[in-house]
């Protein structure tokens, strides 16, 4: 190997090693600070809108405001009444039949509720995040129906300090005939203590419909403030 051959193969192993020092710091923070992509709060939500949703598939109508992470599924709001915002239903009006298209938004209070261990889920992306794995019920909170947006503030205020579910689903027309779409769940599979106790492995859709119930831990999950 030349002296020139030489050089050129030190020089491209030393960008290596910088390129991966840049990307570990920007992956962690500079100065021990926590990167937006990792965690969101109300204060750093507008970073976090081009962050990379890692994990995580819907189905039904992503949550746009609060937003989360597979780290953090409790994003915190600023006020006991926040406002909640939504991808649009893929529910086009006029699209065939289908006319009117509004949305129903419930949120819930879990009554006893059992977080997620580390190994609650086979893939352990989803035992991450502190989720509801089952409650003793879902205290229904506050709900709205037919709201023609995609965002609402909420009306009354919540209790301070509490952690609450919530989800949204599409209601429209059909020929004159009101119908409701299914509640919009995040996609993951059961957790492994629901297949051990005769449970099939479903995802968190095909368990709502079998069981006429809404998964607790696959609901959307915000944290308010003290007061």
């Amino acid at each position: 190997m030349n002296a020139n051959m030489a050089q050129t193969r030190i020089e491209f192993q030393s960008k290596k090693v910088m390129a991966a020092a840049v990307f570990a710091a920007l992956s962690i923070g500079l100065s021990g600070c926590i990167h937006p992509c990792q965690y969101v709060t109300a204060e750093n939500l507008h970073s976090f809108s081009g962050c990379k949703r890692e994990g995580f598939d819907i189905f039904g109508m992503r949550p746009l405001q609060p937003a989360f992470t597979v780290e953090n599924r409790f994003p915190s709001v600023r006020s006991l009444t926040p406002t909640l915002e939504w991808e649009p239903s893929s529910l086009a009006p006029g699209s065939g039949d289908i006319s009117n298209v509004r949305y129903d938004l419930a949120i819930w209070k879990g009554i006893n509720p059992r977080h997620a261990q580390k190994d609650s889920f086979v893939d352990g992306r989803f035992s991450r995040g502190n989720v509801w794995i089952s409650v003793d019920s879902l205290a229904l909170a506050y709900e709205r129906d037919g709201l023609t947006g995609t965002s609402h503030a909420v009306e009354t205020a919540l209790e301070p300090r509490t952690d609450y579910a919530w989800s949204v689903r599409a209601r429209f027309d059909v020929n004159g005939q009101t119908r409701v779409g299914e509640w919009s769940l995040v996609n993951m599979p059961e957790p492994v203590s629901y297949v051990t106790h005769g449970g099939n492995g479903n995802s968190s859709r095909n368990q709502a419909r079998r069981t006429g119930q809404l998964p607790p831990y696959a609901l959307y999950y915000f944290r308010t403030p003290g007061r």
